[in-house]
């Protein structure tokens, strides 16, 4: 059998391959960032401590996949029997091996104090919770809107860590409203993706629980279009307060439209050709990001 290193990096390439991850993590810290500082008029950085935000992100990124593959052991032999898990490519042992190195990294870069350690520690207290079904694993675990309710405050958590992590580099003081828009803006887009990822035509269904199969296809198909709707809009309505100009706004309209003109041969007819939920949603996230960093950047 491959060493320890071959398993994970097995790992890495199939269930969480760090050429996608990583740019896509450090791409949302950093438009989240900027974002921060373009509403509250802070100067726009790059030090040690947004380095270590950074690399928070993407371990908290890392963890909740790392404690489903431990959670879902008995489980993903039958619904996925290609996984490398399942296969013994990768072993569990290695799983629960990197789930405690990335535990320690991540609590031994947030032990300093101030804000953003009591954030961080808020992330990690839901993750648990998250984890442990919250005390509920045989109520939660066969209804997937209570895993979607238990595990979508990891999201808005993750956002106020970032954010304290802002006010910690710059010496800001907190603004409530700053804080709880661009929360709850950057926050539909994590929300579109996970109901995104798991809508499937009609023919698709198989004995894993999926969005599409609970709410049916057309309902499930039509939660991120407005999830990412209200994201865009939200940010294209925000242009004064980030001091970003109507082009700014009007990219964020035409994200949307692009988007929801994608989506609509599925939500008038369900079908396996049309059914690209996720890649559009993808598309839609990975523009809005862009867009935003690349934007507020600049003109800072």
């Amino acid at each position: 059998m491959p060493g320890l290193p071959a398993r994970l990096r097995t790992y890495f390439r199939v269930m969480f391959p760090l050429w996608v991850n990583v740019p896509a993590g450090l791409l949302m810290f950093w438009s989240f960032s900027v974002a921060v500082r373009a509403a509250q008029g802070l100067p726009m950085s790059f030090g040690l401590v947004e380095l270590r935000g950074a690399v928070t992100v993407l371990l908290c990124m890392l963890l909740p996949r790392l404690l489903d593959e431990l959670k879902d052991e008995d489980i993903d032999a039958s619904l996925f029997p290609h996984r490398p898990l399942v296969t013994g490519e990768v072993l569990y042992s290695d799983i629960r091996f990197l789930t405690l190195g990335a535990i320690l990294l991540a609590v031994g870069l947030n032990l300093g104090g101030g804000p953003s350690t009591a954030a961080f520690l808020l992330f990690f207290a839901l993750l648990v919770l998250s984890w442990q079904w919250w005390m509920f694993p045989q109520f939660v675990a066969s209804r997937t809107g209570l895993v979607l309710l238990t595990h979508q405050p990891l999201a808005p958590a993750l956002l106020l860590y970032v954010y304290a992590l802002n006010l910690e580099a710059t010496g800001a003081t907190p603004d409530f409203y700053v804080a709880t828009l661009l929360c709850v803006i950057f926050w539909f887009p994590l929300f579109a993706w996970e109901i995104g990822r798991k809508v499937r035509s009609p023919q698709d269904e198989t004995e894993y629980w999926t969005y599409s199969r609970m709410w049916g296809p057309r309902a499930a198909a039509l939660v991120p279009v407005l999830a990412l709707t209200l994201a865009g809009g939200l940010m294209a309505a925000s242009w004064k307060k980030l001091g970003a100009g109507t082009g700014f706004a009007a990219g964020h309209v035409l994200l949307i439209l692009v988007m929801a003109a994608g989506s609509m041969p599925f939500l008038v007819a369900p079908a396996e050709r049309r059914c690209r939920v996720r890649s559009l949603v993808e598309g839609y996230i990975f523009g809005f990001h862009l867009l935003t960093a690349g934007w507020l950047t600049f003109q800072g």
